[in-house]
């Protein structure tokens, strides 16, 4: 198992670089920068760092994937981050939008026993709010909204880009998971679903966080 030597804010940023990954196949500096609130600059430095420990690989004129170390480590970080979103949603009630954010500044401190007791607390979730599994690579089995058959309905199984304002709107559309979706059309620009909320159009990164089950 890789030795993990990485300061909290690298931990963030791993966790970033995977979120992004898995959503969009790369991290780019723009969407790293949106996540972590930190300006472009900043981010490139620290991505030089992380490149340097050899924990991210960066792709020329388009932005970053995380090593085979870099994923070692994602398994533990990423794991940490989404069962302090479950304890600050099931626990502590902590609204829907913000338990991303609000983890960062517990999911640090998570291991060992006090990983066990969170995990006895929240029972059988064995999820974020958000749908995604503790294990990443569940993330791997699932089908992607851009990817759905048009006019068929499918369920909500997470969503894997989880900054504020993308959880925010999803939820106002009515986008989570174990709600119903279907999508109407696909063009060049998104694709148009319909929800139990109404019918909106998704472009982008939001189209792309989306995971559904048939």
């Amino acid at each position: 198992m890789v030795s993990i030597n990485l300061t909290k804010e690298q931990e963030d940023y791993i966790n970033a670089v995977y979120e992004l990954q898995d959503t969009l196949g790369i991290a780019k500096i723009v969407h790293l920068s949106r996540i972590l609130n930190y300006s472009p600059g900043a981010i490139n430095d620290e991505m030089k760092r992380l490149e340097k420990k050899g924990y991210v690989i960066r792709i020329p004129y388009r932005g970053f994937r995380l090593s085979q170390d870099g994923m070692e480590v994602a398994r533990i970080t990423v794991r940490k981050h989404r069962i302090s979103e479950a304890f600050l949603f099931h626990i502590l009630d902590v609204p829907w939008e913000r338990c991303h954010l609000l983890s960062m500044e517990i999911e640090h401190s998570i291991s060992g026993d006090l990983e066990k007791y969170i995990i006895e607390k929240i029972k059988d979730n064995k999820k974020c709010p958000h749908g995604n599994s503790f294990d990443i690579n569940e993330d791997t089995k699932d089908l992607r909204l851009v990817d759905a058959e048009l006019g068929k309905e499918y369920t909500v199984k997470r969503i894997s880009y989880e900054e504020s304002s993308t959880l925010f709107i999803m939820r106002s559309y009515g986008i989570i998971p174990g709600k119903k979706i279907r999508v109407l059309s696909r063009d060049k620009h998104g694709v148009m679903v319909s929800t139990e909320n109404g019918d909106f159009h998704l472009e982008g990164i939001y189209e792309m966080a989306v995971r559904i089950n048939e």
